[in-house]
Protein backbone atom coordinates (compact mmCIF):
# COMPACT_ATOMS: atom_id res chain seq x y z
CA UNK A 1 0.00 0.00 0.00
CA UNK A 2 1.32 2.98 -1.15
CA UNK A 3 2.32 5.07 1.87
CA UNK A 4 0.13 8.57 1.04
CA UNK A 5 -3.14 6.36 0.95
CA UNK A 6 -2.25 4.55 4.02
CA UNK A 7 -1.64 8.02 5.69
CA UNK A 8 -5.07 9.23 4.10
CA UNK A 9 -6.66 5.81 5.73
CA UNK A 10 -4.97 6.70 9.30
CA UNK A 11 -6.10 10.54 9.02
CA UNK A 12 -9.64 10.20 7.94
CA UNK A 13 -10.56 7.58 10.76
CA UNK A 14 -12.34 9.32 13.21
CA UNK A 15 -11.33 7.95 17.37
CA UNK A 16 -13.91 9.13 19.91
CA UNK A 17 -14.31 8.44 23.65
CA UNK A 18 -12.17 5.03 24.49
CA UNK A 19 -10.04 4.85 21.64
CA UNK A 20 -6.76 6.42 22.25
CA UNK A 21 -6.04 9.37 20.22
CA UNK A 22 -3.28 10.32 22.65
CA UNK A 23 -1.53 7.14 21.88
CA UNK A 24 1.60 6.87 19.98
CA UNK A 25 1.52 3.62 17.30
CA UNK A 26 5.04 2.39 15.15
CA UNK A 27 4.73 4.48 12.37
CA UNK A 28 5.32 1.75 10.00
CA UNK A 29 2.34 -0.74 11.11
CA UNK A 30 -0.39 1.90 11.62
CA UNK A 31 -3.10 0.14 9.68
CA UNK A 32 -2.42 -2.80 11.87
CA UNK A 33 -4.69 -1.11 14.69
CA UNK A 34 -6.97 0.85 12.10
CA UNK A 35 -9.42 -2.08 12.46
CA UNK A 36 -9.92 -1.11 16.25
CA UNK A 37 -10.44 2.49 15.67
CA UNK A 38 -13.11 2.15 12.96
CA UNK A 39 -14.84 -0.56 14.81
CA UNK A 40 -14.92 1.68 17.96
CA UNK A 41 -16.22 4.66 15.57
CA UNK A 42 -18.81 2.95 14.23
CA UNK A 43 -17.66 4.64 10.79
CA UNK A 44 -18.85 1.67 8.90
CA UNK A 45 -22.48 2.02 6.77
CA UNK A 46 -25.14 -0.25 7.24
CA UNK A 47 -25.40 -3.61 5.52
CA UNK A 48 -26.41 -3.02 2.05
CA UNK A 49 -28.42 -6.06 -0.82
CA UNK A 50 -27.81 -9.13 -1.75
CA UNK A 51 -25.21 -11.17 -2.26
CA UNK A 52 -25.23 -9.35 1.65
CA UNK A 53 -21.96 -9.62 3.37
CA UNK A 54 -22.75 -12.35 5.43
CA UNK A 55 -22.61 -14.40 2.32
CA UNK A 56 -19.92 -17.12 1.34
CA UNK A 57 -17.08 -15.83 -0.83
CA UNK A 58 -16.84 -16.65 -4.13
CA UNK A 59 -13.71 -19.16 -4.11
CA UNK A 60 -12.53 -21.72 -6.05
CA UNK A 61 -12.68 -25.55 -5.81
CA UNK A 62 -10.10 -27.35 -8.29
CA UNK A 63 -10.77 -30.64 -8.89
CA UNK A 64 -7.70 -32.59 -10.53
CA UNK A 65 -9.59 -35.65 -12.64
CA UNK A 66 -12.90 -36.83 -13.42
CA UNK A 67 -12.65 -39.36 -10.41
CA UNK A 68 -11.92 -37.07 -7.86
CA UNK A 69 -14.67 -35.27 -9.03
CA UNK A 70 -17.25 -38.48 -8.82
CA UNK A 71 -15.48 -39.32 -4.93
CA UNK A 72 -16.47 -35.29 -4.18
CA UNK A 73 -20.01 -35.94 -5.09
CA UNK A 74 -20.52 -39.69 -2.98
CA UNK A 75 -18.70 -37.65 -0.26
CA UNK A 76 -21.93 -34.81 -0.59
CA UNK A 77 -24.63 -37.07 -0.74
CA UNK A 78 -25.32 -37.13 3.55
CA UNK A 79 -25.59 -33.29 2.75
CA UNK A 80 -27.83 -33.43 -0.05
CA UNK A 81 -30.35 -35.94 1.04
CA UNK A 82 -30.38 -33.56 3.91
CA UNK A 83 -31.08 -30.79 1.91
CA UNK A 84 -33.83 -32.41 -0.22
CA UNK A 85 -35.93 -33.69 2.64
CA UNK A 86 -35.72 -30.02 3.94
CA UNK A 87 -36.69 -28.38 0.41
CA UNK A 88 -40.24 -29.24 -0.07
CA UNK A 89 -40.97 -26.70 3.35
CA UNK A 90 -38.36 -24.25 1.90
CA UNK A 91 -40.72 -23.93 -0.96
CA UNK A 92 -43.65 -23.54 0.80
CA UNK A 93 -41.82 -20.62 3.02
CA UNK A 94 -40.62 -19.14 -0.80
CA UNK A 95 -44.73 -19.40 -2.01
CA UNK A 96 -45.42 -17.79 1.54
CA UNK A 97 -43.24 -14.85 0.85
CA UNK A 98 -39.40 -14.29 2.15
CA UNK A 99 -38.31 -11.50 4.36
CA UNK A 100 -37.50 -8.24 2.13
CA UNK A 101 -34.34 -8.84 0.50
CA UNK A 102 -33.79 -12.00 0.62
CA UNK A 103 -33.51 -14.62 -2.06
CA UNK A 104 -34.02 -18.52 -3.24
CA UNK A 105 -31.15 -20.01 -5.33
CA UNK A 106 -32.20 -24.02 -5.86
CA UNK A 107 -28.85 -25.83 -6.78
CA UNK A 108 -28.35 -28.26 -9.25
CA UNK A 109 -25.80 -30.35 -10.49
CA UNK A 110 -24.38 -29.61 -14.25
CA UNK A 111 -23.38 -31.87 -17.20
CA UNK A 112 -19.94 -31.98 -15.98
CA UNK A 113 -21.58 -33.07 -11.80
CA UNK A 114 -20.04 -29.55 -11.01
CA UNK A 115 -22.52 -27.17 -8.75
CA UNK A 116 -25.15 -24.45 -10.22
CA UNK A 117 -27.04 -21.87 -8.42
CA UNK A 118 -30.57 -20.75 -10.03
CA UNK A 119 -31.69 -17.78 -8.57
CA UNK A 120 -36.19 -18.92 -8.27
CA UNK A 121 -38.28 -17.03 -9.60
CA UNK A 122 -41.71 -18.63 -9.78
CA UNK A 123 -42.80 -22.39 -9.28
CA UNK A 124 -45.09 -24.15 -11.53
CA UNK A 125 -46.14 -27.53 -10.72
CA UNK A 126 -42.65 -29.88 -10.41
CA UNK A 127 -40.89 -26.99 -12.43
CA UNK A 128 -38.85 -24.17 -10.88
CA UNK A 129 -38.51 -20.77 -13.22
CA UNK A 130 -35.63 -18.75 -12.28
CA UNK A 131 -32.17 -16.98 -13.90
CA UNK A 132 -28.62 -18.69 -13.97
CA UNK A 133 -26.29 -17.30 -11.99
CA UNK A 134 -23.30 -18.33 -13.77
CA UNK A 135 -21.60 -20.25 -16.91
CA UNK A 136 -23.24 -23.89 -17.20
CA UNK A 137 -24.09 -26.08 -19.86
CA UNK A 138 -27.18 -28.30 -18.14
CA UNK A 139 -28.66 -30.55 -20.47
CA UNK A 140 -26.28 -30.03 -23.22
CA UNK A 141 -27.42 -26.37 -23.55
CA UNK A 142 -24.83 -23.64 -22.01
CA UNK A 143 -26.27 -20.69 -20.45
CA UNK A 144 -25.04 -17.57 -19.15
CA UNK A 145 -25.68 -15.71 -16.15
CA UNK A 146 -28.84 -13.91 -16.32
CA UNK A 147 -29.87 -16.56 -19.00
CA UNK A 148 -33.79 -18.28 -17.84
CA UNK A 149 -33.93 -21.65 -16.90
CA UNK A 150 -36.38 -23.86 -16.34
CA UNK A 151 -35.53 -27.16 -13.66
CA UNK A 152 -37.48 -30.45 -11.96
CA UNK A 153 -37.68 -30.48 -8.36
CA UNK A 154 -35.86 -33.97 -8.66
CA UNK A 155 -33.00 -32.44 -9.98
CA UNK A 156 -32.31 -30.03 -6.80
CA UNK A 157 -29.20 -31.35 -4.97
CA UNK A 158 -29.16 -28.11 -2.41
CA UNK A 159 -30.76 -25.24 -1.70
CA UNK A 160 -29.72 -21.82 -0.36
CA UNK A 161 -31.91 -18.68 1.13
CA UNK A 162 -29.54 -15.52 1.39
CA UNK A 163 -30.58 -12.32 3.78
CA UNK A 164 -29.03 -8.86 3.70
CA UNK A 165 -28.81 -8.58 7.04
CA UNK A 166 -27.96 -12.13 8.80
CA UNK A 167 -26.14 -15.49 7.77
CA UNK A 168 -27.44 -17.39 4.86
CA UNK A 169 -29.66 -20.70 5.22
CA UNK A 170 -28.61 -23.96 3.41
CA UNK A 171 -25.92 -24.01 0.26
CA UNK A 172 -24.23 -27.15 2.58
CA UNK A 173 -22.62 -28.06 -0.17
CA UNK A 174 -20.98 -24.92 -0.52
CA UNK A 175 -20.16 -25.14 2.94
CA UNK A 176 -18.50 -28.34 2.93
CA UNK A 177 -16.04 -27.67 0.37
CA UNK A 178 -15.00 -24.39 2.26
CA UNK A 179 -14.53 -26.82 4.80
CA UNK A 180 -12.50 -29.44 3.17
CA UNK A 181 -10.30 -26.18 1.49
CA UNK A 182 -9.47 -24.91 5.23
CA UNK A 183 -8.76 -28.49 6.55
CA UNK A 184 -11.96 -28.72 9.16
CA UNK A 185 -13.98 -31.80 6.82
CA UNK A 186 -11.84 -34.69 6.32
CA UNK A 187 -14.69 -36.99 5.62
CA UNK A 188 -17.85 -36.87 4.20
CA UNK A 189 -20.69 -34.37 4.58
CA UNK A 190 -22.02 -34.28 7.63
CA UNK A 191 -25.13 -32.20 8.20
CA UNK A 192 -24.55 -32.54 12.30
CA UNK A 193 -21.49 -31.22 12.06
CA UNK A 194 -20.77 -28.37 14.31
CA UNK A 195 -19.67 -25.89 11.44
CA UNK A 196 -23.53 -26.64 10.13
CA UNK A 197 -25.03 -25.47 12.93
CA UNK A 198 -23.12 -22.05 13.53
CA UNK A 199 -21.89 -19.27 11.12
CA UNK A 200 -17.76 -19.02 10.14
CA UNK A 201 -16.59 -16.37 8.37
CA UNK A 202 -14.52 -17.46 5.10
CA UNK A 203 -11.79 -15.47 3.77
CA UNK A 204 -9.83 -16.36 0.87
CA UNK A 205 -7.50 -17.88 2.46
CA UNK A 206 -8.59 -18.46 5.98
CA UNK A 207 -11.57 -18.80 8.52
CA UNK A 208 -12.64 -17.76 12.00
CA UNK A 209 -16.10 -18.40 13.67
CA UNK A 210 -17.35 -15.05 15.63
CA UNK A 211 -18.63 -15.32 19.08
CA UNK A 212 -22.06 -15.47 18.04
CA UNK A 213 -24.39 -13.32 15.03
CA UNK A 214 -27.73 -12.71 17.02
CA UNK A 215 -26.94 -8.55 18.16
CA UNK A 216 -23.90 -8.75 15.89
CA UNK A 217 -23.80 -6.14 13.01
CA UNK A 218 -21.39 -7.01 9.93
CA UNK A 219 -20.55 -3.55 8.38
CA UNK A 220 -18.43 -2.21 5.73
CA UNK A 221 -14.61 -3.21 6.24
CA UNK A 222 -12.10 -0.43 6.51
CA UNK A 223 -9.98 -0.44 3.38
CA UNK A 224 -7.49 -3.42 3.59
CA UNK A 225 -9.68 -5.16 5.70
CA UNK A 226 -11.76 -8.43 5.47
CA UNK A 227 -14.35 -8.09 7.72
CA UNK A 228 -15.92 -5.76 10.36
CA UNK A 229 -18.72 -7.07 12.74
CA UNK A 230 -20.16 -5.25 16.20
CA UNK A 231 -22.38 -5.59 18.62
CA UNK A 232 -23.52 -3.21 21.17
CA UNK A 233 -22.94 -4.37 24.87
CA UNK A 234 -25.62 -4.22 27.48
CA UNK A 235 -23.65 -1.69 29.79
CA UNK A 236 -23.55 1.66 29.60
CA UNK A 237 -21.58 2.46 26.50
CA UNK A 238 -20.44 -1.04 26.48
CA UNK A 239 -19.17 -1.90 22.61
CA UNK A 240 -17.56 -5.18 20.73
CA UNK A 241 -16.15 -5.06 17.56
CA UNK A 242 -14.18 -7.98 15.66
CA UNK A 243 -12.26 -7.05 12.73
CA UNK A 244 -9.59 -9.46 10.43
CA UNK A 245 -7.26 -8.05 7.86
CA UNK A 246 -4.45 -9.89 5.94
CA UNK A 247 -0.86 -7.99 6.03
CA UNK A 248 2.36 -9.06 4.49
CA UNK A 249 5.22 -9.82 6.84
CA UNK A 250 8.67 -9.98 6.97
CA UNK A 251 9.98 -13.34 6.83
CA UNK A 252 9.19 -14.76 10.55
CA UNK A 253 11.43 -18.16 11.71
CA UNK A 254 10.02 -18.51 14.75
CA UNK A 255 7.53 -17.89 17.18
CA UNK A 256 9.93 -15.96 18.99
CA UNK A 257 10.69 -13.57 15.76
CA UNK A 258 6.71 -13.38 15.68
CA UNK A 259 6.62 -11.86 19.22
CA UNK A 260 9.42 -8.94 18.82
CA UNK A 261 7.71 -8.00 15.31
CA UNK A 262 4.32 -7.84 16.95
CA UNK A 263 5.50 -5.88 19.94
CA UNK A 264 7.32 -3.63 17.10
CA UNK A 265 3.90 -2.10 15.77
CA UNK A 266 1.81 -2.21 18.57
CA UNK A 267 3.74 -0.45 20.97
CA UNK A 268 1.83 2.54 22.65
CA UNK A 269 3.59 5.36 23.79
CA UNK A 270 0.84 7.83 25.38
CA UNK A 271 1.51 11.39 23.93
CA UNK A 272 -0.99 12.64 26.45
CA UNK A 273 -0.71 10.57 29.72
CA UNK A 274 -2.90 12.73 32.13
CA UNK A 275 -5.46 11.01 29.72
CA UNK A 276 -4.45 8.03 28.76
CA UNK A 277 -3.08 5.15 31.03
CA UNK A 278 -1.77 1.99 29.43
CA UNK A 279 -2.99 -0.34 32.01
CA UNK A 280 -1.76 -3.58 30.44
CA UNK A 281 0.07 -4.57 27.25
CA UNK A 282 1.17 -8.52 27.09
CA UNK A 283 2.47 -10.51 24.06
CA UNK A 284 2.66 -14.33 24.71
CA UNK A 285 2.70 -17.45 21.86
CA UNK A 286 -0.64 -18.99 20.97
CA UNK A 287 -1.26 -22.88 20.08
CA UNK A 288 -4.43 -23.88 19.34
CA UNK A 289 -6.52 -26.78 21.32
CA UNK A 290 -6.51 -30.03 19.96
CA UNK A 291 -9.89 -30.22 18.79
CA UNK A 292 -8.84 -29.06 15.20
CA UNK A 293 -9.11 -32.02 12.82
CA UNK A 294 -5.98 -31.70 10.85
CA UNK A 295 -2.76 -30.62 11.96
CA UNK A 296 -2.17 -28.52 9.03
CA UNK A 297 -3.98 -25.29 10.72
CA UNK A 298 -1.90 -26.16 13.97
CA UNK A 299 1.37 -25.55 12.20
CA UNK A 300 0.95 -22.09 11.99
CA UNK A 301 3.07 -20.08 14.27
CA UNK A 302 0.48 -17.48 16.56
CA UNK A 303 1.19 -14.77 19.47
CA UNK A 304 -1.84 -13.19 21.26
CA UNK A 305 -1.40 -9.36 22.64
CA UNK A 306 -3.34 -7.89 25.11
CA UNK A 307 -3.86 -4.39 25.69
CA UNK A 308 -6.17 -2.32 28.20
CA UNK A 309 -5.99 0.94 28.04
CA UNK A 310 -7.92 3.95 29.86
CA UNK A 311 -9.06 7.01 28.66
CA UNK A 312 -9.99 9.27 31.57
CA UNK A 313 -11.62 12.19 30.04
CA UNK A 314 -13.87 10.53 27.45
CA UNK A 315 -17.28 12.22 26.39
CA UNK A 316 -19.63 9.03 27.30
CA UNK A 317 -21.96 8.78 24.29
CA UNK A 318 -25.42 8.09 26.14
CA UNK A 319 -24.81 10.64 28.85
CA UNK A 320 -22.52 13.46 27.03
CA UNK A 321 -20.61 13.73 30.27
CA UNK A 322 -17.04 13.21 30.79
CA UNK A 323 -15.86 9.90 32.32
CA UNK A 324 -13.65 7.14 31.81
CA UNK A 325 -13.62 4.30 29.13
CA UNK A 326 -11.54 1.30 29.24
CA UNK A 327 -10.98 -0.39 25.72
CA UNK A 328 -9.68 -3.94 26.32
CA UNK A 329 -8.18 -5.55 23.41
CA UNK A 330 -6.97 -9.02 22.25
CA UNK A 331 -5.24 -9.43 18.72
CA UNK A 332 -4.64 -12.62 16.91
CA UNK A 333 -1.25 -12.38 15.00
CA UNK A 334 -0.84 -15.92 12.91
CA UNK A 335 1.77 -16.11 9.82
CA UNK A 336 -0.24 -18.22 7.23
CA UNK A 337 1.28 -22.22 7.13
CA UNK A 338 1.88 -21.98 3.87
CA UNK A 339 2.03 -18.26 2.74
CA UNK A 340 4.52 -17.39 5.08
CA UNK A 341 5.19 -13.79 3.85
CA UNK A 342 1.70 -13.48 4.82
CA UNK A 343 -0.11 -12.72 8.62
CA UNK A 344 -3.81 -12.94 9.06
CA UNK A 345 -4.57 -10.60 12.13
CA UNK A 346 -7.91 -10.72 14.07
CA UNK A 347 -8.69 -8.08 16.48
CA UNK A 348 -11.64 -8.74 19.33
CA UNK A 349 -12.15 -5.72 21.58
CA UNK A 350 -14.28 -4.81 24.27
CA UNK A 351 -15.22 -1.02 25.34
CA UNK A 352 -16.85 -0.39 28.82
CA UNK A 353 -17.39 1.80 31.53
CA UNK A 354 -15.28 0.82 34.90
CA UNK A 355 -16.96 -2.14 36.65
CA UNK A 356 -19.09 -3.11 33.66
CA UNK A 357 -16.55 -5.56 32.06
CA UNK A 358 -17.78 -8.48 30.55
CA UNK A 359 -16.59 -11.16 33.02
CA UNK A 360 -16.94 -13.74 29.98
CA UNK A 361 -14.73 -11.72 27.38
CA UNK A 362 -11.28 -14.03 27.49
CA UNK A 363 -13.58 -16.85 26.82
CA UNK A 364 -15.22 -15.53 23.81
CA UNK A 365 -11.99 -14.34 22.89
CA UNK A 366 -10.31 -17.50 23.23
CA UNK A 367 -13.42 -18.95 21.20
CA UNK A 368 -12.39 -17.09 17.97
CA UNK A 369 -9.13 -17.67 18.28
CA UNK A 370 -9.29 -21.10 18.86
CA UNK A 371 -11.43 -21.73 15.42
CA UNK A 372 -9.12 -20.01 13.05
CA UNK A 373 -8.33 -22.47 9.81
CA UNK A 374 -5.97 -21.76 7.14
CA UNK A 375 -6.83 -22.49 3.02
CA UNK A 376 -4.96 -25.87 2.78
CA UNK A 377 -5.85 -26.42 -0.86
CA UNK A 378 -7.44 -24.83 -4.23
Amino acid sequence: MHANLLRRIIENVEIPTAVARGIKINPVNKLIVVSVCCLLASCASIPGGTPSRWDFPGRGYSISSSAEQAHLVASMKPCIDFARAAFPEVLNRFENGLPEGAELKAIVFDDEEYTSQVTVWTLDGNLIHGRMTRVHTINGKLYAPGDNISIDKSDVVDWYIIYPDRPAEGNMIGKYLLLKQDGLAAGVCDPDDIEFQRFRFFAQDYSFAPPGTDGWEMRTPQEGQDMLMLEKGPGPNELNTLSSTRYKFPPINSVRELVDTTRGFMEYVPENPDRYTLIEHEIAPFKQEETILLDFNRLAMCVVSRQVIADKQAVLLESGDIGTLIRETQTLVCVHPTETDRAVVVNYSHRYQPGNRDPGFDRKARRVFDSIAFKTRN
